[in-house]
């Protein structure tokens, strides 16, 4: 038995020995490590970039932010000027296809542009466009990417992975990560645009997630759309983080430019000196006028790079998942019912909906005469839940006006105001049917409902000193960069008039390292991190 027990040792301290020698094994006197460890940490799979980053927690802060942001060693490209396809798993029954666009000029060693397109039509069962490749690469924003020499994601929606809801922001948030370990991305050029549906994701996205991006550019969309459709709390005076420039059409059936004016005058006055509000007055709810749009996107693209450690700050969140801008977290709220301050008044906008919808979706691949009903909403409400409207109806007229297509049923609506009778005519099988109802009359109401309780910081810093206001917010912590102090002088911190903190920030690379591998962003490498509890 000691025999057999002996033998066997030896065979298991062999192996473990040659799996020892065969393991790859990185040591601060290896002058090659620091290189092949980054390219694990920036461009490896998770896994790995893990293994990295333990290994080079032994590297002092300040070298590894100079590596991290030198760092050109990406994964040579086999295919350029075309797209490619990949799927995202996000469960058991969900798996997220997009397409990445890589221009030909791509330079693996040059910084690139990432340009995201959110696409419209988001509420269908189904990807929209998800075998539509030879139409992706005609699109004009694609055509754009080649042309500039930027990187074009085109993620693809469906309800249950909308641009505002958790599923569809945690894709998003996967994608421009997965996008920054296989590409050169510069990381102060990300820009979200889009169309419809997209427009509104856009404006989303700047209320609720806005730190990886450089720029917004919400077309024919509205800023309202998100929190109705995705019952997710957004607070608009969040949109003073980033630039803006929304466009809409004045004969947008959906989202006319006259209708918006009011609030986006609002927004501009309380909110964002820095939205930028265009109309095109003849233009409808169809991008054609992206051709003159376009060269604008261009130029604002190339000249305005985000500046995410500005020295002032404001963030509002009930929700901590997205308590974070830049430099500024909220992680706790104090639910606790306290007046408001004069300067935390809820900045909302009391909103008339007076928008003729019918309620329906309309099968946009219907190549017949008419406007094909895909699906009802669940609004009861509605006309077309009133006068029973159902899938496969064909809309052909309303109010006598012939309807041949999705222009003309929208120039149709425009003629008509809430409260009014409308009729509408429906081809249903070999049977055509007129069916009458009232319109509902319009109401008011508050553009972005807040029901949760929620939280508001807003600070500035001079120098080392730094001075907040903080609104029933309990906990939250700011990040420092190392453009942002002198480390080698105490940091102080002042909340609502007390000072808080007074001591020198000591550079940590595992704080580093773990930020970076959360947010794969190589300018905002935070190297302390101060909690702040009240």
């Amino acid at each position: 038995m000691c025999n057999v027990f002996f033998r066997t040792s030896v065979i298991i301290t062999v192996i473990s020995l040659l799996l020892l020698l065969n393991s790859v094994s990185y040591s601060k006197n290896d002058p090659d490590a620091p290189t092949r460890l980054l390219t694990d940490l920036i461009c490896g799979e998770y896994d790995n970039s893990v293994t990295a980053a333990n290994e080079l927690r032994e590297y002092p802060a300040n070298e590894l932010g100079k590596w991290i942001k030198q760092f050109d060693n990406f994964p040579k490209i086999k295919r350029t000027g075309t797209l490619i396809r990949s799927s995202h798993h996000i469960n058991d029954s969900l798996d997220a296809p997009s397409y990445t666009y890589i221009p030909d000029n791509y330079s693996r060693h040059k910084p690139t542009p990432l340009i995201i397109w959110l696409h419209g039509g988001v509420s269908r069962d189904e990807f929209v466009g998800e075998d539509a490749e030879e139409d992706w690469k005609k699109h004009p924003i694609v055509e754009l990417g080649e042309e500039e020499g930027w990187i074009v994601l085109l993620p693809l929606a469906r309800k249950d992975c909308l641009w505002w809801n958790e599923t569809g922001m945690d894709h998003l948030n996967w994608l421009i990560r997965e996008s920054k370990r296989k590409y050169n991305i510069d990381d102060n050029r990300v820009v979200a645009c889009g169309f419809s549906d997209g427009g509104s994701g856009s404006y989303h996205l700047a209320m609720m997630n806005p730190t990886d991006f450089s720029l917004f550019f919400p077309w024919s969309g509205h800023v309202v759309v998100s929190t109705w459709s995705g019952g997710m709390e957004v607070y608009p005076a969040n949109l003073a983080s980033r630039p803006l420039f929304p466009v809409n059409g004045g004969r947008d059936g959906l989202y006319p430019a006259g209708k918006l004016m009011p609030m986006m005058n609002f927004l501009m006055e309380y909110i964002s000196p820095d939205l930028c509000y265009s109309t095109y007055d003849t233009a409808s709810h169809n991008p054609g006028y992206l051709s003159e749009e376009l060269p604008l996107f261009s130029k604002r693209v190339k000249a305005i790079a985000r500046r995410p450690l500005n020295s002032k700050i404001f963030w509002q969140c009930s929700d901590t998942k997205y308590g974070k801008v830049d430099w500024l977290e909220i992680t706790a709220i104090d639910t606790t019912p306290i007046p408001d301050e004069e300067w935390q008044q809820d900045l909302n906008f009391m909103q008339v909906e007076d928008r003729i919808t019918i309620g329906f979706m309309a099968d946009r691949e219907f190549e017949g005469n008419g406007v094909r009903v895909e699906s009802i909403t669940d609004d009861t409400t509605s006309v077309a839940y009133k006068i029973g409207m159902i899938a496969g109806d064909v809309v052909i007229e309303l109010d006598d006006i012939p309807v041949t297509n999705l222009n003309d049923l929208g120039a149709a609506k425009s003629t008509k105001e809430r409260g009014e009778q409308i009729s509408i005519t429906v081809q249903r099988g070999e049977e055509k049917l007129t069916l009458s109802s009232q319109i509902p009359p319009a109401v008011e109401y508050d553009a972005f409902p807040h029901k949760s309780p929620y939280g508001s910081v807003e600070g500035y810093r001079v120098g080392n000193s730094f001075h907040f206001g903080t609104y029933r917010v309990k906990d939250f912590s700011l990040y420092i960069h190392p453009e942002m102090v002198r480390l080698d002088q105490p940091v102080q911190i002042h909340v609502n008039g007390r000072k808080l903190f007074n001591d020198v920030i000591k550079p940590d690379s595992r704080l580093l390292l773990d930020s970076y591998l959360k947010n794969h962003d190589r300018q905002l490498l935070w190297v302390g991190r101060i909690d702040i509890r009240l």
